[in-house]
């Protein structure tokens, strides 16, 4: 080969290492670790941009501009004293939490300052007209007297609460280990509508079996039916002072948010009651010692109707505070998918479970002020938190 030709090779195999080697070098750089740093050359709106590379410490310690954060809430509620169990038990319910905002840079450098509006909906988990009277094993409990009290259905939990509170929050520069705090005040508004229900059947049989060997006897049979519903509407009506904390690692953030409320609640109680009330005279047959051998069917001579539809309002303090807790990790430079957890805490002063009752006398509370409280998990994403 000569020595020209050797030259030629020479260069094309050097341009190739050439080539390779940059190949090389640009796979490095456009790597897609598993816990990448951000880039900082972030522009408006690049939501969805995917993180290749790694940037060290000059990314940004926090987003700025519009935001959005959704989450699945699988949520926990305690019922109200008259049910079933008390306030010891609670039933499992579903929700939505969203929040939205928009944060902007402010003069003092590292700081930043904004508005949070975040809304909220518990649903109704229904779990309503449950018998008292019969155990799990179908049995019927009687009272002491060893009589029957009848059938009597009652609510165990049935409510709806809707949530808006709208927040100044401030920014503050990231402490000495890169966490951010953003305390924040508000105005809040909560309603918490709870329905309470208590369907009872009774009838009473006063015959005496006869001494004196008659074959029939009359006897007068009596059916009572009641029929109590409660709807009462806590509108709940004040401020809120609160705090975030969140810090990066990689992907990762972790954050917390505590918030604590006082409310003044205008309460409206709607108590609508039916008795029902029948009298019927039955004749009994009646065999040797006494013992009742058929009951011929009769006719109602009196029945009543009678229909209580009254609305009661109350005015109440309470105050509480909600705590969430919450792990992100981020798909994009923008798009994060979180998990967490969620609780809330109204103390004494909710309006929950019957109003008063006419036909039934072992409730008289008027507005029967209890505490409200709930805990479950959080599943959702944020997009430029």
């Amino acid at each position: 080969m000569s020595l020209k030709s050797k030259f030629v090779l020479l260069a094309l195999l050097a341009a190739w290492m050439t080539t390779v080697a940059d190949s090389a070098s640009a796979e490095v750089v456009h790597e897609n670790h598993l816990f990448p740093e951000f880039c900082p050359e972030d522009l408006n709106f690049n939501w969805f941009e995917p993180i290749y590379c790694d940037c060290g410490d000059e990314r940004p310690t926090a987003n700025l501009g519009f935001f959005f954060e959704y989450q699945r809430l699988s949520t926990s509620v305690s019922r109200a004293k008259q049910a079933i169990g008390g306030e010891d038990f609670s039933d499992w319910t579903s929700g939505n939490i969203f929040d939205f905002g928009y944060m902007r840079e402010s003069s003092r450098h590292g700081t930043a300052s904004g508005w949070l509006v975040s809304v909220q909906k518990i649903d109704n988990p229904e779990r309503r007209l449950i018998n008292p009277n019969v155990a799990q094993d179908g049995t019927v409990v009687d009272d002491i007297r060893g009589n029957p009290i009848g059938d009597t259905f009652v609510t165990e939990n049935a409510f709806n609460v809707y949530s808006i509170d709208i927040n100044r929050v401030w920014r503050m520069k990231p402490t000495f280990n890169g966490a951010i705090l953003e305390p924040f005040v508000g105005v809040r508004y909560n309603r918490i509508r709870d329905h309470f229900n208590i369907l009872a059947y009774q009838r009473t049989d006063p015959s005496i079996p006869p001494t004196s060997g008659a074959e029939e006897l009359d006897f007068l049979l009596t059916d009572d039916f009641y029929d109590s519903e409660t709807f009462t509407d806590n509108d709940l009506l004040g401020g809120q002072l609160g705090m975030r904390a969140s810090k990066r690692r990689g992907r990762w953030r972790l954050g917390t948010e505590i918030k604590g409320f006082a409310f003044h609640n205008m309460a409206e109680t709607n108590i609508k009651q039916t008795h029902e009330h029948t009298e019927i005279i039955q004749t009994a047959l009646y065999g040797p010692f006494g013992r009742r051998l058929a009951i011929l069917d009769g006719e109602p001579i009196t029945k009543i109707h009678i229909v209580d539809d009254t609305t009661n309002l109350n005015n109440r303090f309470t105050w509480g505070g909600e705590l969430r807790l919450n792990a992100g990790f981020d798909v994009t430079k923008k798009f994060t998918i979180e998990v967490g957890a969620q609780f809330m805490a109204f103390t004494n002063g909710i309006g929950r479970g019957p109003g008063f009752h006419k036909g039934l006398p072992l409730i008289h509370d008027k507005f029967p002020g209890q505490s409200f409280t709930t805990a479950g998990a959080t599943l959702g994403f944020s997009v430029n938190r």
